[in-house]
């Protein structure tokens, strides 16, 4: 098996150090018992942080494994299986990757779902709503779809799931580990653009907002690359067996090529700020139980709190200035247990130009939107205010419901103010 992390240049061997300072490392939960993360003594996803009301120490939460780790790599290389098996092994929260169910379901506070992908059966094709599948069969999704209104909204779901878990961390102590990484979303837009697939005018709109909102987000402490052969992909397209996979005209040996190349450059950049770890699946099998344990037992050993060479020594630089400064700990708790602080008010600022039809539906689409809507006795009402799903005197009483802070579907309103 072959384990590879980088601190420079890409594929660089690494000598792992054993360290003094266990707080600085990963233990798996299997082998030893960490102590219990200490419960919130309140509901702080729907009330954020009561500092102002009740002292509550950040730091006294924390363990070895709080920490946050993503998954990068290629379309179907095996990132949330990874991710998954990681969380059981370190005992952390696994957030799985953003798929068109995040985008397009409604979820009602009795556990119904709605999906409004059921009226592209009657939405003209210009008007449908663009989904994963409809950008994988567009042989020109510039000029007949809608790739960066997607992108966007993928972005979005995933930006708003990281700040999520940041807030877990910071309340809880639970590590966290994401099945894609955020901070990597612009190389995709930028594989897109290679390919033909999206405008430079496009492309240059999402690096600007993906640059700005992601400037005060704390960045991980490990990037997992999982490198996949194309061959690979190819193979997980079959076991998946959907047509529009199997059948996409884009989805091809240059995109996977371009994507990929893209990728690694941008990891190169990165690992000033973050730990890499390459997994390469032509000596790795992630579904292989064996080499995950040898996985594990390597990862134990890396240090995670970084050299402090020099002053540019930026790795782990947020995560650093928390433990010598316990103030920036709770700082960040605050901010990133406000749904609104930390996610709306990032966003708010941003709305593509008008002229950008990659990321707008016309009007006509939009009015034929509202229109079914009106018909569809489903959407009469906000899911969480519909008597069809909640009892009538409780909507009376309590109208939001606790569908309030992060308990509240703000990516839907985000990319629809988009």
């Amino acid at each position: 098996m072959a384990f590879t992390s980088i601190s420079g240049p890409l594929l660089r061997q690494k000598t792992v150090r054993i360290l003094n300072n266990p707080l600085r490392c990963l233990t798996n939960v299997k082998d030893t018992k960490l102590p219990a993360h200490k419960p919130p003594y309140y509901d702080y996803l729907s009330l954020g942080h009561l500092n102002w009301l009740l002292p509550d120490k950040t730091q006294t939460r924390f363990n070895e494994n709080t920490k946050v780790i993503t998954v990068a790599g290629s379309v179907l290389s095996g990132k949330n299986h990874l991710a998954s098996r990681l969380a059981d092994y370190f005992g952390m929260m696994f957030h799985e990757d953003t798929c068109d169910d995040d985008l397009f379901n409604h979820r009602c506070p009795n556990g119904a779902v709605i999906d409004i992908r059921g009226h592209n059966s009657i939405l003209p094709k210009k008007s449908a709503y663009y989904t994963t599948e409809l950008f994988w069969q567009d042989e020109n999704p510039m000029k007949n779809g809608k790739p960066l209104w997607l992108q966007y909204a993928y972005y979005a779901h995933r930006f708003y799931q990281y700040s999520k878990g940041l807030c877990h961390l910071f309340n809880t102590g639970k590590g966290q580990i994401f099945g894609k990484d955020i901070f990597s979303e612009v190389i995709f837009a930028e594989a897109m653009l290679k390919s033909g697939l999206m405008s430079e005018y496009a492309y240059n709109w999402f690096e600007d907002m993906h640059n700005r909102t992601t400037m005060e987000m704390w960045r991980p402490h490990i990037i997992f690359y999982v490198k996949a052969s194309k061959e690979q992909i190819k193979q997980k397209i079959a076991e998946r067996n959907l047509d529009w996979e199997k059948s996409s005209p884009t989805l091809n040996d240059k995109f996977l090529d371009t994507y990929q190349e893209c990728l690694e450059s941008y990891l190169d950049k990165t690992s000033k700020y973050s730990e890499i770890v390459v997994i390469d699946r032509k000596d790795v099998d992630i579904y292989d139980e064996d080499d995950i344990k040898i996985l594990v037992d390597k990862l134990v050993y890396l240090d995670l709190e970084g050299e402090h060479l020099n002053r540019d020594d930026s790795k782990f630089i947020d995560w650093r200035f928390g433990l010598h400064l316990g103030a920036s700990y709770g700082t960040a708790r605050q901010r990133f247990s406000s749904a609104k602080v930390a996610y709306k008010n990032t966003f708010a600022p941003f709305h593509a130009p008008l002229d950008m039809s990659e990321a707008k539906y016309s009007e006509s689409a939009k009015e034929h939107h509202r229109y079914l809507k009106q018909l569809d006795p489903r959407f009469k009402y906000a899911p969480d205010q519909n008597p069809l799903y909640r009892n009538p005197l409780s909507i009376m009483f309590n109208p939001f419901g606790g569908f309030t802070n992060y308990c509240k579907d703000y990516p839907k309103e985000i990319v629809k103010a988009l």
